[in-house]
């Protein structure tokens, strides 16, 4: 958002330098500014993975936003009063940032309602279900055995664990 606030110096040093051609902004320009921040000595932020940002979080803030509006009005009215507390309990979570951990046992269709709620707020979600036939019935939404690297064949070992990297849990 502020990318080329933070970099309009250089350009316009560049600019002083080069008079005769017109400087716009260039990821070289970016990215000294970004090398200038550096060399404050200020507290470097976490970095995101790369492949992660360009896969997860995009297919997150990516969803067509009409298409969400229209789905929402079109549904919502439809849910149960139980249905709706539940909707109401977890999207007020979110207005209010107080996040949660949310376990619902409710149709496909109301969680269907409840992420395009979210993804409509440009929110995150991490939706997992315990189906595959759950799973396709909802966009952006994995088995848990998929988003936690849960092994499939408990039965066969000793001491099963999960398969997450400590990289994916510090986030």
């Amino acid at each position: 958002m502020f990318r080329n606030d933070l970099a309009e110096t250089f350009k316009q040093q560049l600019q002083i330098n080069n008079p005769e051609q017109d400087i716009g902004f260039t990821d070289a320009i970016n990215n000294a500014a970004l090398i200038q921040i550096e060399n404050l000595g200020l507290p470097l932020t976490n970095r995101w993975d790369l492949n992660i940002l360009s896969t997860e979080i995009m297919r997150e803030i990516s969803y067509d936003k009409g298409e969400l509006i229209m789905y929402i009005n079109d549904n919502l009215p439809e849910l149960l009063h139980d249905q709706r507390r539940a909707y109401s309990t977890v999207i007020k979570s979110i207005k209010n940032n107080t996040g949660g951990l949310y376990f619902l046992y409710i149709p496909a269709f109301v969680n269907k309602i409840l992420l395009a709620k979210v993804h409509q707020e440009n929110e995150i979600t991490f939706a997992t279900v315990t189906t595959g036939i759950a799973a396709t019935l909802l966009p952006g939404v994995r088995t848990a055995h998929s988003a936690f690297k849960l092994p499939l064949d408990l039965p066969n070992k000793e001491n099963p664990v999960c398969n997450i990297s400590q990289k994916v849990c510090n986030r």
